[in-house]
């Protein structure tokens, strides 16, 4: 329904929406042999709410996800395609440096790539932006655990532990 009214309005805010509602279907598990197909059809909303807005950061992040994902679903040889995500992802963080969800997809992006120190670097700035969120903290830990420095490890994820004893 969101979808037809976003055709029928021509409204980027409608696409945007629509493309929201396609990727929350993903996420409730209720019918995963659709969800290669719910990811498309929120790319090809996301597509047509960039091309209103090209500067509509969530858009562009949630296309760099949905591509990334496709990618992975059903496989591609083509670095170019492998590239995309992390390109857009790299134009949201050049317009809004301190755009969280660019930055967090860039870290992990740079995480599952093996580029540890980018994927530090882009932690500790969402730690900076975000002090109270757990969740960054320990993923600083991860990966300096993975890098096999534990002490290192360690006090990320105390930092982590002394968030939780603050609540």
């Amino acid at each position: 329904l969101s979808e037809k009214l976003a055709n029928i309005q021509h409204s980027e805010w409608r696409y945007f929406m629509a493309a929201r509602y396609f990727l929350m279907e993903t996420y409730s598990h209720v019918n995963p042999e659709n969800e290669l197909m719910f990811i498309k059809k929120a790319k090809n909303n996301l597509e047509k709410s960039l091309e209103i807005n090209a500067h509509n950061l969530d858009a562009k992040t949630d296309l760099a996800i949905c591509i990334y994902n496709i990618n992975k679903m059903q496989g591609t040889e083509n670095v170019a395609d492998q590239m995309k995500p992390a390109l857009i992802l790299r134009e949201v963080i050049a317009e809004n440096p301190n755009h969280i969800d660019g930055l967090y997809y860039l870290g992990k992006l740079a995480l599952e790539t093996n580029q540890l120190e980018k994927a530090i670097e882009r932690f500790k700035k969402l730690v900076s932006l975000q002090p109270q969120n757990q969740e960054f903290y320990l993923e600083l830990s991860k990966i300096y655990e993975m890098q096999g420095n534990t002490k290192e490890a360690k006090e990320w994820a105390d930092k982590a532990r002394n968030l939780n004893n603050l609540k």
